[in-house]
């Protein structure tokens, strides 16, 4: 930006004394060039007000300047003001007079501008700081002529910042589609400087960019979350002005990209924004104009949905007082998405100690939880590298009235069950799954020299093989591997649902009976039939549980990522099966009792159930 002096700068002359003797016009089109190149101007003027006013608006050349500071007091304290009101970096604004005295009292009051005398006019557009960014359109005027209406409206509230902002209509729009506007999320993240927290730039070339940020939004889908970050309020729309990246893997929950444009500067958008993520790990990279990990409360911000079977969501969900998640990825990333909407989430997923993967969507363990270990069961889970207080189903106890319990299961479908030896009958008293991170073996029932073979290619050093291993003799030499059931397993679904307070309810996550195995292959998982069938009996007849098929979510074979993990746009389909879920408990909490969904075949969603008389409310992911 550029901040002119007018009398024998701008124009030849003084305009309260002789008048002027030469308005110069080779000056005037100079300015009408910066702002079609992005490049905004303004003035600081010892003048009187209205007779400058006037003569620019003659010269139709007025609105091209912006925060217009014109008056007879120090030029010193008035620029320094126009910087704070423009909310640009001084050593991205130049000031240009003719006085050595209000340069040199400029210069005292901001060191970092840059300062100029008359004569570097005629070479300014020929200067590279100068030049700019195409825009014909004047949208970055404008944008600056908005924020011009906002500070005015500002000083009329006594400049209560808090105030100001609870009347201007915030809202704030996720848009989790971030394929359909890949380029403004690429332009986002390598030209946002002063609102861009972590600076982690894409490669310079147009479409090794776009390649680099696909890559990072799909790798790791149901570890990864993303969005796009709309603003509008009561002065205008300001389109796509955010983009976050967030990966969260059990604990590690970190933010790759949070980056935002300055036009929305000092609406408190990121630090809404950020708590609303669940405030993850945020490293701020470099020099920015705000610090989302401090304190401040934003209650002037709206969130807004982008359709209206959305807004029918939110209104559901906000009859919910509390959202208890107990289970796996998949949770954790529709958690992601509830945190838009809900009041409150408590969130119970899987968790790493001591290289033990703590499995929480497993009914094994919430049933381990629910009667309690023996002393002696929890001097075996202490052996085996567990703390006792692991196996718990605290979600129980505390889920009352109008909360809701989102549950899943998918453990059960995927890692060894173990139960003491001579005990793997149709109802053993006492069952635990247990995996280590990296191995994804049965730990009882596959040999010990590929078992080891297996651990000396994870990462670990030699003592902690030795401590991983210990725990694996351990397990061998006192369990066997366990085949669950329907009938084992309907019988502690039962027992779990039987605890649950009558006000509260469920949704439980059928498990998919697919998975990608180790080669990339598709194969089906019998386990899981199994577990989809006990569930499924289980909650038949009941009014405050229902079921959600995650099969229903995968368009086809290539949904499978890895595992049973899906993609991003699969997770957010059942973020919207769950809502639609919860919705219709809320809206028919007396009502009539829906099926569970029937089986569907391979590609085929339900063809009954409360999805299908909810699915028009329904906009998926596209």
């Amino acid at each position: 930006m550029v901040i002119w002096d007018l009398d024998e700068t701008f124009w030849k002359g003084t305009l309260s004394e002789e008048g002027i003797s030469d308005y110069i016009s080779e000056n005037h089109d100079i300015i009408v060039t910066l702002a079609e190149r992005g490049i905004m101007s303004s003035i600081c003027s010892k003048n009187d007000f209205e007779q400058v006013k006037d003569i620019l608006e003659e010269k139709e050349l007025w609105d091209y300047f912006i925060f217009p500071s014109i008056n007879w007091e120090s030029k010193g304290p008035r620029v320094k003001e126009i910087i704070e009101l423009v909310q640009l970096r001084p050593a991205s604004i130049m000031f240009i007079d003719d006085n050595p005295g209000n340069r040199g009292e400029v210069a005292r009051y901001c060191p970092d501008v840059q300062i100029e005398n008359e004569h570097f006019v005629e070479k300014m557009l020929d200067d590279p700081r100068f030049a700019g960014k195409e825009d014909f359109d004047l949208s970055r005027l404008n944008q600056y002529k908005v924020l011009e209406k906002k500070s005015s409206d500002k000083q009329n509230t006594g400049n209560d910042n808090s105030s100001f902002l609870r009347q201007s209509g915030i809202v704030v729009e996720i848009e989790h589609n971030v394929e359909g506007n890949i380029e403004r999320a690429v332009e986002l993240i390598n030209r946002t400087n002063q609102l861009n927290f972590t600076k982690n730039r894409l490669p310079e070339d147009h479409q090794q960019a776009i390649a680099e940020l696909k890559k990072q939004i799909t790798d790791l889908p149901y570890a990864r979350t993303v969005g796009l970050v709309k603003v509008k309020d009561n002065y205008g729309d300001y389109g796509i002005c955010g983009f976050y990246l967030c990966e969260q893997i059990h604990e590690w929950f970190v933010l790759k990209h949070f980056c935002f444009s300055c036009r929305i500067l000092g609406m408190g958008v990121e630090h809404w924004l950020y708590n609303k993520i669940g405030r993850p790990y945020l490293h701020i990279e470099g020099e920015v104009l705000s610090n989302p990990l401090d304190d401040t409360e934003v209650d002037w911000i709206n969130n807004a949905a982008s359709d209206t079977g959305q807004n029918d969501f939110a209104t559901a969900i906000s009859k919910v007082n509390n959202i208890y998640i107990r289970g796996g990825c998949d949770l954790d990333a529709v958690g992601h998405y509830l945190r838009y909407v809900a009041n409150s989430i408590v969130s119970d997923t899987n968790i790493v100690r001591d290289e033990n993967l703590i499995r929480r969507d497993s009914l094994t363990n919430i049933y381990d939880g629910l009667v309690g270990l023996t002393a002696e069961q929890k001097e075996t889970v202490s052996a085996l590298g567990f703390d006792p207080a692991y196996f718990h189903a605290d979600f129980l106890k505390k889920a009352k009235d109008d909360d809701v319990i989102l549950l899943s299961l998918a453990a059960d479908t995927t890692v060894p069950t173990y139960v003491p030896v001579g005990t793997a009958s149709d109802d053993p008293k006492f069952a635990l799954l247990m995996q280590i991170r990296g191995i994804f073996l049965d730990l009882v029932s596959t040999s010990a020299e590929t078992l080891r073979e297996n651990m000396r290619h994870v990462n670990w050093d030699d003592e902690l093989q030795d401590r991983c291993w210990n725990r694996v003799e351990y397990l061998r030499s006192r369990f066997e591997s366990f085949q669950i059931t329907v009938p084992y397993y309907r019988k502690k679904l039962d027992a779990v649902l039987s605890q649950m307070h009558s006000g509260a309810r469920m949704v439980i996550i059928l498990p998919s009976f697919k998975h990608r195995d180790n080669s990339g292959q598709i194969v089906v998982n019998e386990r899981a039939n199994a577990v989809r069938q006990a569930v499924l009996e289980s909650v038949k007849n009941r009014r405050n549980v229902r079921t959600v098929d995650i099969m229903s979510t995968v368009d086809n074979d290539a949904d499978f990522v890895d595992g049973d993990h899906i993609t991003r746009q699969a997770y957010f389909r059942l973020y919207e099966q769950v809502v639609a879920a919860i919705m219709h408990m809320v809206e028919n909490a007396d009502g009539e009792i829906i099926e569970p969904a029937s089986e569907p075949s391979d590609n085929d969603e339900p063809k009954s159930g409360f999805f299908g008389k909810f699915r028009s409310k329904i906009k998926l992911f596209s």
